[in-house]
């Protein structure tokens, strides 16, 4: 899989407080029905995120790192990012 260029492939939140830190969560939006349900299944109660994306790579990079590989790469976009070089999903599709 290395030769493959990075791209990014979902949205995604990161745990960064509490018991389940640095758990990783994808889902098709920010927040969606898909990701509240898992934190809703993991308990976390008070825990603060970070929200970025997951690449192709297995990485979960910020919304600042999204839209650097994203533009370096190539890769098709919706809209390209306004909004001081942070990606959102919104952006891809």
């Amino acid at each position: 899989m290395s030769d493959f260029k990075r791209i990014i492939i979902c949205a995604a939140i990161k745990v960064d407080s509490g018991p389940h830190k640095d758990t990783v969560i994808c889902g098709v939006r920010h927040f969606d029905r898909i990701m509240k349900s898992v934190i809703v299944a993991m308990q976390c109660h008070g825990e603060t995120f970070i929200e970025g994306f997951m690449d192709n790579k297995y990485n979960f990079v910020t919304r600042e790192e999204g839209c650097k590989i994203a533009l370096e790469s190539g890769q098709p976009m919706r809209s390209p990012p306004r909004r001081h070089g942070k990606m959102f999903s919104e952006n891809l599709y």
